[in-house]
């Protein structure tokens, strides 16, 4: 679960704004980075000549760490500006400015279909919160008093063969989406520990190794998610029975399935009725699960206004692990 709020709440957030907002051009983002070195290049000259007529000093050695900091910088802006000339006029860059209008076509959907799911998260936590049987049972909700607008639609679309399966999996197939781009965004962590990158053809075989296994304990939560996403659905369905008040004549009215109904009307999938007996039997793990999905929506918020403060990113990436790897290569270039 912490692998769940952690990543795919940041990328239920991200993933969207990334395809509405696009990268900078490639033209634009050279010009940029070629004032940038001119800048640095500036300030390198003025503080070597400092440099000069201070040695000894205290003050001669927090100039020489700023002058390798500097230097550094301007390394990464050179790699960043041999990419950006290697990526202009390719294949790729005249793609990614054909395809923009599809870029925000697809990232408006995924918008939609984010914050759906987010607000469905949310009102079952609010409806868990206030209407549920408490921690020791697990956050057991007997019976939705919030409107769910992913599990109503799940729950409709039902009637109507294969439309459910197609939603459900679109929904599934997009959280999975988010995880891997809120993992490869943000990296391996451990704790407050950044350990790997992941990056398309650069990334360390430790990385990839973490990086399934960050997937897999993923997937398995999300069989708790989903739950929590769309409990009707997920547990009876659009199942009906006959209810009839005692105290009343009339005919008896179809009633959707609940927990309280009688078993040998509504029948329980076996995915969410393991699930809530292991809620039941190990109520901290129902309770942890409740607060890992609150922790999810509040990542989500804090994601998005990351993510919209940020802006634009850059065509390419540059990290101190190429910077390395170019030092390598012009070393055996030389």
């Amino acid at each position: 679960m912490v692998v769940m709020f952690f990543y795919t709440g940041c990328g239920l957030a991200a993933l969207p704004v990334g395809l509405i907002a696009g990268s900078l051009s490639t033209s634009q983002e050279r010009s940029r980075v070629a004032d940038q070195l001119a800048s640095l290049d500036a300030q390198i000259d003025t503080l070597a000549n400092k440099l000069c007529g201070s040695v000894g000093s205290v003050r001669h050695s927090i100039d020489v760490e700023r002058l390798l900091a500097l230097e550094r910088e301007r390394r990464s802006l050179e790699e960043r500006q041999r990419r950006l000339e290697h990526r202009q006029g390719t294949v790729a860059d005249h793609l990614h400015c054909s395809f923009r209008l599809v870029q925000i076509t697809v990232g408006s959907q995924a918008m939609l279909l984010g914050l759906l799911v987010w607000l469905s998260l949310l009102l079952v936590s609010i409806d868990k919160a206030l209407h549920s049987l408490g921690y020791k049972m697990g956050y057991l909700l007997p019976k939705a008093s919030l409107p769910n607008p992913l599990d109503r639609a799940l729950v409709q679309s039902q009637k109507v063969f294969p439309i459910d399966y197609v939603l459900y999996l679109a929904v599934v197939l997009y959280l999975v989406m988010c995880t891997v781009y809120g993992i490869q965004k943000m990296g391996i962590w451990f704790v407050f520990l950044k350990m790997y990158r992941i990056r398309p053809g650069r990334t360390r075989p430790q990385g990839i190794l973490l990086l399934c296994l960050s997937l897999m304990f993923a997937v398995l939560a999300l069989n708790v998610l989903l739950y929590s996403v769309c409990p009707q659905y997920t547990t009876f369905g659009s199942q009906h029975y006959l209810s009839q008040d005692q105290n009343s004549t009339a005919a008896p009215s179809p009633v959707p399935c609940t927990i309280d109904a009688p078993p040998a009307d509504c029948v329980m999938t076996r995915a969410s009725a393991l699930l809530l007996r292991f809620f039941y039997k190990a109520w901290v793990f129902g309770a942890c699960y409740f607060w890992a999905t609150v922790l999810l929506c509040a990542s989500y918020v804090v994601a998005f206004v990351v993510v919209i403060a940020r802006g634009r990113q850059s065509a390419v990436e540059v990290d101190t692990d190429d910077l390395d790897g170019s030092d390598d290569e012009n070393l055996l270039r030389a």
